[in-house]
């Protein structure tokens, strides 16, 4: 370090060392609980969701709150395993630090977007965390309770309905008792084969076939225009959605907004790719897409627009310009027209 010394008729320069430091760094020891991310220092962990039953498609939030004392910077997710048919999101993370000689203190918390896609009943956690104690020297690993939850079927999963027992109505479970014929005499106009009944349906067997075939195939080539109609109108009827979102967004109205966008992007695909409602998670749209021809420029912004609505739905997106979104949507149907076979 040099300082330079001035007075009224002359300067000076000195040359002053600091005494050297040794910093002796160790390693962490064996036995890493699966849970370990490099937390190092005195934690607590409180988790919570903020509700027990909802629908298919709607969003429900986990809170994963992290306070103490340590290295914070290294806490930059929470690991647990859902089960696959919920989705989940990057966390909204809030932090509350201070820093002092003694280090950082404060709390960081994690809130997750879990959405269930199929109705059932489902377990969330236990939530693990684990950290090293220095001064004790050793790993510690916090566990909250599992979180139970109900999911209804929602307004958008299209299943199959199933026949209940209870609407099953038995006719008759009696055994008939069949008359006895021994006694009958043999008599040759008895005889179905070469009566006036036998030779109508000869006539009229093949007309009647040929009939059902008929109306079989015509059935059949009317499903067909049904699903080719359906798959033309795809994107007339998704510019529908956007004027009733347009309109919700001129009111102010942004929930509605983006629950009518969010439609719309499902109900095109649904539409033009014939993929149900249910079947909508990342990777399905991802991997159908590609297959139909979609660009993966298109794919992406398609999944992230929609991320956005989900995100924006549930209180957690709170700088996304609406009517860019809007606009970016139009385009983003636009091309998909051109690319989609």
């Amino acid at each position: 370090m040099k300082i330079l010394g001035q007075d009224r008729f002359f300067t000076k320069q000195f040359d002053l060392n600091s005494n050297s430091a040794s910093l002796e760094v160790l390693p962490l020891p064996q036995g890493k609980p699966e849970s370990f991310s490099g937390a190092v220092g005195k934690f607590k962990m409180e988790a919570s969701i903020n509700k027990t039953e909802l629908k298919t498609n709607d969003g429900i939030d986990l809170t994963v709150k992290i306070s103490g004392n340590g290295n914070f910077m290294f806490i930059d997710k929470i690991s647990f395993t859902l089960p696959s048919d919920i989705e989940t999101y990057d966390p909204e993370i809030k932090e509350k630090l201070s820093y002092s000689e003694s280090g950082t203190n404060g709390s960081k918390e994690f809130r997750y977007l879990l959405i269930p896609r199929k109705k059932g009943k489902y377990t969330i956690g236990p939530i693990r965390f684990s950290y090293f104690d220095p001064e004790k020297k050793q790993y510690f690993t916090l566990e909250s309770d599992a979180f139970p939850i109900t999911v209804l079927k929602g307004e958008n999963e299209d299943q199959p309905s199933m026949v209940q027992s209870s609407e099953v109505e038995i006719i008759d479970q009696d055994i008939r008792h069949y008359p006895s014929y021994s006694n009958d005499s043999f008599q040759p106009d008895h005889l179905f084969f070469g009566s006036k009944l036998f030779y109508f349906l000869l006539l009229t067997g093949p007309m009647a076939y040929m009939l059902v075939i008929f109306i079989g195939r015509k059935s059949s080539l009317s499903e067909e225009e049904i699903i080719s109609n359906k798959q033309k109108k795809a994107s007339k009827f998704a510019i529908q959605q956007l004027e009733s979102a347009r309109k919700a967004l001129d009111k102010g109205d942004n929930s509605t907004f983006y629950a009518e966008l969010w439609k719309a992007l499902n109900g095109y695909l649904s539409n033009k790719l014939l993929i149900e409602i249910s079947g909508m998670t990342k990777e399905n749209i991802r991997s159908v897409m590609e297959k139909k021809g979609a660009g993966a420029i298109e794919i992406e912004a398609f999944l992230r627009v929609i991320e956005l609505c989900e995100l924006a739905r549930f209180g957690m997106a709170q700088s996304i310009n609406g009517i860019e979104i809007y606009h970016e949507t139009l385009s983003l149907i636009d091309q998909l027209e051109s690319q989609l076979k």
